[in-house]
């Protein structure tokens, strides 16, 4: 994947992060850090500079000038999380980036079911990237006593997009809300246009209007934040607004197809089928996210649209795409383990949990863990272990 222009145009964590100081600093909400070294701990927390989470002056002041005492339990943890999120990267990311670079690269020769298992396979090596580097910087900020917000919220249980949004890249949602849309619901301009609208179309309909307005710059801003080309500003950005907006107007006709048709909805069937739509529909708009261009982005989405019945029987198999057999199988089992896990984690934190068993069973799962990432991660000569794929926006 080209890495975004973000560093020419200067839209990146850093700046976000120094935006939100001067405004809350505007409003009241903090006063201003006159120590200039506390001020430059604060710009420079190390872990955080390269791929977020974002943080908020207000929240983080007290942990980052505050006095530390060592803490056994937190050492502990932390280095659990760092371990989990060098799983993620090393086992899975690193062996579903094989396969989706050699799937894109060779349009020529993968399509069909080939390029849909790549699409999907690319929404998880970006879910594993991301979340694997920011559970490292958890667990180094919580050794250090630092506690940062969390940045994920088991976004693939997600049964819509307005909900995936509000479970990935949580903290830039919370910073775009706050800095973005609120003040652009509030801006004249906004004000101005739901007034004209409710004179000729009524109350309801134009604040729905005033409302897509605001959104729809909220989300062009998400696509220039992840780089400045129009994949990133279709598939991070419109493409994600569109189908907001498509839940929200169609949400009212679903339910009266669902009623009509004696649909459940209520069922584990239809919950499953809701969070598996969701997931297609982001791993779609992800084809963009990833395409070199805008002419890639588009083949890539045609070879979806071609199939050959026999592709599976005339020795083109899922272990030709440069990604063998073993490490195919240790790729699947991996995948399971990461869902295994979230499903637990679904009802309580894992490492609390795991605190609570008996400690010979602890080791053995925690030196399994530490034998899988060691035995089983990909280095190679040209793998670089701080070049996260967000570390580019």
């Amino acid at each position: 994947m080209t890495p975004p222009p973000n560093s020419l145009i200067g839209i990146s964590y850093y700046s976000l992060i120094i935006i939100s100081y001067l405004v809350d600093i505007y409003r009241g909400i903090c006063k201003p850090q006159k120590n200039i070294f506390k001020f430059a701990l604060f710009m420079s927390y190390f872990p955080i500079l390269t791929s977020g989470p974002f943080i908020r002056y207000e929240n983080i002041k007290d942990d980052l000038y505050g006095k530390h005492k060592f803490n056994h339990k937190a050492l502990c943890n932390g280095l659990i999380r760092i371990l989990w999120g060098l799983f993620k990267i090393l086992v899975i990311s690193q062996r579903l980036e094989i396969f989706v670079d050699t799937v894109y690269g060779h349009l020529n020769w993968y399509q069909g079911f080939f390029t849909i298992v790549a699409m999907i396979f690319f929404t998880l090596q970006l879910y594993t990237n991301f979340s694997g580097s920011i559970d490292i910087i958890m667990g180094i900020s919580e050794i250090l006593g630092i506690k940062l917000p969390e940045n994920f919220n088991l976004p693939f249980f997600s049964k819509t997009i307005t909900e995936f949004w509000r479970r990935w890249h949580i903290t830039l949602g919370a910073w775009l809300r706050d800095y973005v849309f609120y003040p652009l619901q509030k801006s004249n301009s906004i004000q101005k246009l739901y007034q004209d609208c409710k004179e000729k179309i009524g109350k309801k309909a134009a604040k729905k209007i005033a409302l897509y307005v605001s959104m729809f710059v909220m989300w062009l801003f998400i696509g220039i934040w992840h780089g400045g080309s129009y994949t990133f500003i279709i598939g991070s950005g419109i493409l994600q607004f569109i189908y907001i907006v498509l839940e929200d107007l169609l949400g009212k006709v679903a339910e009266k197809v669902n009623h009509k048709l004696k649909i459940d909805t209520t069922t584990f069937g239809y919950k499953l089928y809701q969070v598996i739509r969701t997931f297609l529909l982001f791993s779609f708009a992800m084809i963009f996210f990833r395409a070199d261009d805008m002419i890639h982005a588009i083949q890539i989405i045609q070879n979806i649209f071609v199939w050959n019945p026999w592709v599976l029987f005339d020795g083109t198999s899922l272990y030709s795409a440069n990604l063998e057999m073993a490490d195919f199988n240790v790729l699947i089992i991996s995948l399971i383990i990461l869902f295994g896990v979230e499903l637990i984690s679904r009802k309580g934190d894992v490492r609390e949990k795991l605190a609570k068993q008996n400690i010979v069973f602890r080791w053995i799962i925690l030196y399994a863990l530490i034998f899988t990432v060691i035995i089983f991660g990909c280095y190679g000569a040209e793998y670089n272990p701080a070049a996260f794929i967000y570390g580019q926006f």
